[in-house]
């Protein structure tokens, strides 16, 4: 399968388009993962690395990327070159990307792995530049960081902030700050020194693992091995990392050890760090116990707020309206809910309100009264005393009396008008109805006496 695979891969990079970004990239990307896969076999994994060295070669030259995505091809390029022992070129390609952006993190990382690399293969003082990154040249500060300072510079925004995405980061630049040390001691022809570099890298785990007290446990894992590696190459028993109770929050007080003063620690070593162990794990024990004195004050205070009496709000009258109730359609603000419920203030009387005319629902004839008949003027005390219906008076004639039934055969005097329910005679016509004078205001109130 393999085999098939490399024959196939082959052909498409000898029938490449140069001028094709996407098959271009493809095939690096695909080479580049073939020779970190067998990065245990030198031999094999130089003619993967070639190939996609190559492929990045070819899209820059041909500037088959626009300037934003330039340096990302130049650092897949600098990674191949570092694995094939290339260190000048890679290291050149990391520098001009870092000239352009010196906040490039990955590139940082790249960088101080090319310095490592190249001083353990060859070149002794590049491991160092990779622990303190390299002089300045020019009065001008170099752009590669280096170890140190990029675990100085991670730190700081995980003391910002412990749960940053940065976390992980500035853990494997602390193991690599380690792991350089390891190797410089490896390279340097004086044994002292040697031996000063490794009980630094040890001081300075010691002294992370304390600080950092929720350490996940691959982290963990990883340090206790680079911390036994560092026993063994001193001739020592390997002895597991002592680490520190977890904490719910941990505090790292200080810098772990700074790389000014590590060297100054290596004299000192373990036994050193153990004695002041207990006095550091004192100072935690002391502020525990003045955490948990306020916790108490705390909540014995909030205790007492909650036994006082309460003030009891005012009970709703017989008099007033306890509640009104305002239906809100839907369509309304969102967040409001369907019935809002506003209390009636105590100083409104709403009973005399209601009793008006077209409030609350009611009309202004009173429930279960017949309407008044035209030309039938109510009683002024509604009702009659038992309560019947309301009883007709009659209209009284032009004289202001009310006219007697007249006997039968009898001639009705001259101007004088017919009574109520009295029949008209044959042949006599209906009497022109004169124009209807508007009464003045209060006519008829005070009954037939007016």
């Amino acid at each position: 399968m393999r085999t098939s695979f490399e024959q196939f891969l082959g052909k498409v990079y000898e029938s490449r388009n140069k001028s094709d970004f996407n098959s271009l990239l493809w095939i690096g990307e695909t080479y580049y993962g073939l020779g970190l896969g067998v990065a245990a076999d030198p031999s094999a994994a130089e003619g993967y690395l070639e190939k996609a060295g190559n492929a990045y070669s070819e899209i820059l030259q041909q500037s088959l990327v626009s300037a934003d995505g330039a340096p990302a091809v130049q650092l897949r390029l600098a990674r191949c070159r570092r694995r094939q022992g290339q260190f000048t070129e890679a290291m050149q390609l990391v520098e001009t990307i870092l000239a352009a952006n010196a906040m490039n993190l990955d590139v940082q990382f790249e960088a101080a792995h090319v310095l490592s690399d190249w001083g353990e293969k060859s070149e002794p003082e590049r491991l160092k530049q990779a622990i303190l990154g390299p002089p300045a040249t020019g009065g001008k500060p170099a752009v590669v960081w280096g170890w140190a300072t990029l675990s100085k510079r991670l730190r700081q925004l995980v003391m910002q902030d412990p749960k940053s995405e940065f976390r992980p980061r500035f853990f494997e630049a602390r193991y690599e700050l380690g792991n350089a040390r390891r190797r410089l001691a490896r390279v340097l022809p004086d044994k002292a020194a040697g031996t000063a570099q490794l009980k630094s890298a040890m001081a300075e785990l010691a002294s992370l693992v304390q600080a950092y007290r929720d350490l996940e446990p691959a982290t963990y894992a990883r340090f206790d091995r680079l911390y036994q590696d560092l026993q063994a190459d001193l001739g020592e028993s390997p002895t597991p990392l002592a680490q520190a109770s977890p904490a719910n929050e941990p505090e790292p007080a200080a810098e772990p050890v700074s790389v000014a003063a590590a060297g100054a620690a290596a004299g000192g070593g373990p036994a050193a760090l153990a004695a002041a162990a207990p006095a550091a794990q004192g100072a935690g024990g002391l502020t525990a116990v003045i955490v948990s004195v306020l916790g108490l004050a705390l909540a014995g205070g909030l205790f007492v707020m909650m036994r006082r009496p309460k003030a009891k709000l005012p009970l709703a009258s017989a008099n007033r309206v306890a509640k009104i109730s305002v239906a809100v359609p839907e369509s309304s603000a969102a967040g409001f809910p369907g019935d809002l419920q506003i209390e009636a203030p105590p100083e409104l009387d709403f009973a005399q309100l209601a009793a008006l005319p077209g409030v609350g629902g009611r009309s202004s004839r009173a429930a279960g009264k017949p309407a008044a008949k035209p030309g039938v003027r109510p009683v002024a005390g509604g009702a009659d005393a038992a309560g019947g219906a309301v009883k007709p008076r009659p209209r009284p004639a032009e004289g202001g009396a009310a006219s007697k039934p007249r006997p039968p055969g009898e001639s009705r005097p001259a101007g004088e008008g017919r009574s109520a329910g009295e029949p008209r005679p044959p042949g006599e016509g209906r009497p022109a109805r004169p124009p209807r004078v508007p009464k003045p205001e209060g006519e008829g109130q005070g009954g037939a006496g007016g």
